[in-house]
């Protein structure tokens, strides 16, 4: 018969007979083989006999089947095949021999079966049946264990609830006797209960091999040696193969003073067995006594009194044990209404604490909520604040410099004077000057892409064009956007008075006397053996790193998109995720492949190759296991990409002013 094995470092080994059906393999409870770790998919894979052989089938899997370090989804298995399903690892046992007669051949062989280990002698034959013995449920943690088999509801413990019977069949061991075995000899304390779940058993007396009783499937067997730890009045033999389930005398303990509820109702059952049993005793005894032959008359009234005695005790006894069983079971009903009343209040306090944690925490959400519109207006007033301080700095500044004694303070007024004419002729012009000329420094925002990234400072004696103006203000042209300049800070009216002097004076261009245009002159030759600047600089910068390849490279793996599609994807089921993040493998690899060929080249702009590392460390981690760690690495790529943008475009404005 083929086996499943695990065979995890560390881990004991768990075997899975795999039978002539369909094996499922996952994290649904109801799988065959059932995997409980985050990794595993809820139907992961599943192994199919068809034609003699075996087939594992990945189900579509997140994590994958991995045969023989390589992942598939459809393998026929051979022998010593190592399968990995996540974290798990098991190896494919198909050399033991499936016999088609029974064998007399008994081999030791360890079955971990529903929950409990057992160990015993079993034919080759039964192996090959044992997928017939129902659902082998395997649960593996950090250390293998299995589903309950919970016990039959037979009996007395048809009463009980399925999770009650599962936590007591946990306390046993299953067992299995052959027939003739004894299971409990006479004289001596087995100091054990028995459950009968198949086959038969008989109470002798072994001297005289005398049968007192049958005992049936459901039936328990050693009740009186619990209550009464003393030797056994009889011996209890299989006459057939059976499977039976038995419970030491502390392990029961245990369990009735943990499960006060359902340890009182298996005594009652227990002292309602004990009690028939008696009467049935005695009613053996009554028949036996009747079916004797009377004696003679003599010899009647010597023993009468004594059978008449044995009668009486007999009675007694059962009145006896029938008074503590009523007064046992009238005991633990109230400890059970008891226990059921605390439960109610205990359940009571819980969802009470539970309320009351909803309402603070409905609470502290609204406190965080105010708390955070608290904080933007707090971070605008520190904005504005931080303006107003860099405007007195400003006022400082001119002031200081206004302390020295200079030719203007000798003769201000004269310059007043000139200043005051000049805004005079201003204020009766329309219209703005062509150029204006920064005379303070002053603060503008700079724009990328159409959002504020940052600020610049323009400095005194920067020339800009004028484009228009609004009350107070100038517009001018900076960069790819318009300006809001304050006349004050300008030599708006200065400009404005000079343009429109220049006007009036400026004769009318006589189209005869224009300008001839001249053509431009050749270039000069260059010596032959010597190469160009010009195009020696080019080839120079061509193998340089440059910010135009790296935006290449980052416009290939279309970054911001990727970002908004992995939080839309949060969402997504496993499978879907999966399928996502592999979409994304042919252009990262083809980034991190560019990325890896441009750090070659020279340059020395430290932020190009961090970003270009960060490119081909998120194409090493894309892998739907490790989503997470991809995104934060996208995140941190974008942050030092937005960066990056802000500072060329900081520097690019500056150079185009300083040029002009």
């Amino acid at each position: 018969m083929a086996f499943l094995i695990q065979v995890n470092e560390g881990v004991q080994s768990v075997v899975l007979p795999l039978g002539k059906a369909v094996i499922l393999i996952g994290r649904d409870v109801d799988s065959n083989l059932y995997l409980d770790d985050s990794g595993i998919s809820k139907n992961h894979a599943s192994i199919v006999f068809s034609n003699e052989a075996y087939t594992l089938k990945d189900n579509g899997s997140s994590s994958g089947s991995i045969v023989n370090g390589v992942r598939v989804t459809e393998r026929k298995l051979s022998h010593d095949d190592i399968i990995q399903f996540g974290p798990y690892t098991f190896k494919v046992d198909l050399k033991n021999p499936i016999p088609v007669t029974t064998s007399t051949t008994e081999n030791d062989v360890a079955l971990e079966r529903s929950g409990h280990s057992y160990t015993r002698k079993v034919e080759l034959e039964e192996i090959a049946g044992l997928e017939s013995i129902g659902t082998l449920h395997v649960v593996m943690t950090d250390s293998p264990k299995t589903l309950p088999l919970p016990l039959p509801p037979t009996g007395f413990l048809a009463n009980l609830s399925l999770q009650s019977r599962q936590d007591l069949s946990l306390r046993g061991i299953y067992r299995y006797a052959r027939d003739g075995e004894v299971l409990i000899h006479e004289g001596q304390n087995p100091g054990r209960l028995f459950l009968l779940i198949s086959g038969k058993w008989e109470a002798r007396k072994l001297e005289t091999q005398t049968v007192l009783g049958q005992i049936q499937p459901g039936e328990w067997v050693g009740e009186v040696n619990i209550f009464d730890p003393s030797g056994a009045m009889c011996s209890v033999i299989a006459v057939e193969p059976s499977e039976y389930w038995e419970i030491t005398r502390e392990a029961f303990e245990k369990f009735i003073n943990e499960s006060r509820s359902t340890g009182s109702s298996i005594l009652i059952a227990l002292a309602a067995t004990l009690g028939r049993r008696i009467r049935q005793s005695n009613e053996g005894l009554e028949q036996a006594i009747a079916a004797r032959p009377e004696p003679p008359p003599a010899q009647r009234s010597r023993f009468t009194p004594v059978f008449a005695a044995i009668a009486v005790l007999a009675i007694l006894a059962a009145a006896a044990f029938f008074l503590i069983g009523n007064v046992d079971k009238s005991r633990l009903q109230a400890e059970k209404r008891q226990l059921v009343h605390e439960r109610a209040e205990t359940l009571e306090e819980a969802r009470q604490q539970v309320d009351a944690l909803q309402v603070t925490m409905a609470k502290t959400n609204q406190e965080l909520q105010n708390a955070k519109s608290e904080n933007e207006k707090l971070t605008k007033r520190v904005t504005a604040i931080q303006q107003m301080l860099d405007r007195l700095n400003e006022v400082k500044s001119s002031i200081a410099s206004a302390a020295a004694p200079s030719a203007k303070e000798i003769a201000p007024s004269a310059a007043e004077t000139a200043h005051n004419e000049i805004l005079a002729k201003a204020e009766k012009l329309s219209g703005h000057p062509s150029q204006i000329i920064i005379t303070k420094k002053t603060n503008v925002s700079l724009l990328v892409d159409g959002q504020v990234s940052g600020s610049a400072v323009l400095p005194e004696g920067l020339e800009l064009p004028a484009v228009g103006a609004e009350g107070e203000f100038v517009m001018v042209e900076f960069g790819n956007a318009h300006q809001k300049i304050p006349k004050d800070h300008t030599n708006f009216a200065e400009a404005l008075v000079a343009e429109s002097e220049a006007a009036k004076n400026r004769p009318a261009l006589d189209p005869s006397k224009a300008p001839r245009v001249r053509s431009e002159p050749k270039p000069l030759p260059m010596p032959k053996g010597e190469p160009s600047k010009l195009h020696s600089d080019s080839g120079k910068k061509s193998a340089e790193l440059s910010f135009e390849k790296l935006t290449s490279v980052l416009e290939d793996v279309k970054l911001l998109p990727t970002l908004e599609e992995f939080r839309g994807m949060k969402t997504a089921s496993a499978s879907d995720f999966g399928r996502f993040v592999r979409s994304l493998e042919p252009r990262w690899k083809r980034a991190a492949k560019e990325s890896a060929s441009l750090l070659s080249l020279s340059g020395d702009r430290a932020e190009y190759r961090e970003i270009l590392k960060k490119i081909i460390e998120a194409s090493e981690i894309l892998d739907p296991a490790r989503g997470q760690m991809f995104e934060a690495k996208l995140q941190e790529i974008d942050a030092a990409w937005l960066q990056l943008k802000t500072e060329e475009k900081i520097q690019s404005l500056t150079g185009e002013q300083s040029s002009e």
